[in-house]
């Protein structure tokens, strides 16, 4: 019973202490600060390409149209638009060639398809002909099997029956 009364005693106690702790955890997680203009900047830069060197990225490039870009998300930034608003300024530019990575919808829906397609048909393929392959194995009698393989089969047997009568004496 003292368990229970000391749990009377404390329990408000030890209940404030949890709402108190819950507050903090809540407030710390609230109080994070929003990525600065400039982290923003990076972030929209590697999700376009330049459309001089295209196998770089707008964040990598080094030349005056790509510097041109990069001074117009900042630019855009200051005034308060979205990464989808800026993003789509340059679609709307440029096309959807500049992006990164294709958007999910139409045409582009096979680009993200079409790997796993060809990897479960490629397994399906190998297990196919593995199955034929094992069947054919074991479908398959001395008569059915090649003079050559039978040759081989008649010597391999014959000194098994060699190597096992010097074994016996």
């Amino acid at each position: 019973m003292r368990g229970v009364e000391l749990l009377v005693k404390r329990g408000p106690l030890l209940l404030l202490g949890c709402l108190a702790l819950l507050l903090l955890l809540a407030a710390s997680c609230a109080a994070r600060p929003a990525p600065n203009l400039e982290e923003q900047a990076r972030d929209i830069e590697r999700s376009l390409i330049c459309p001089i060197c295209p196998t770089d990225t707008l964040d990598v490039a080094d030349n005056q149209l790509s510097r041109d870009m990069k001074a117009v998300i900042r630019k855009k930034l200051a005034q308060g638009e979205s990464k989808e608003q800026i993003i789509q300024y340059f679609v709307d530019r440029y096309g959807e060639g500049i992006l990164t990575a294709p958007p999910r919808r139409g045409f582009n829906l096979l680009l993200y398809a079409l790997p796993f397609a060809a990897v479960g048909a490629g397994a399906y393929l190998t297990w196919r002909l593995v199955h034929r392959a094992s069947a054919r194995r074991l479908n398959a009698t001395p008569a059915q099997q090649s003079g050559e393989d039978a040759a081989k089969l008649a010597q391999y047997q014959d000194r098994v029956r060699k190597e096992l009568e010097d074994y016996r004496r």
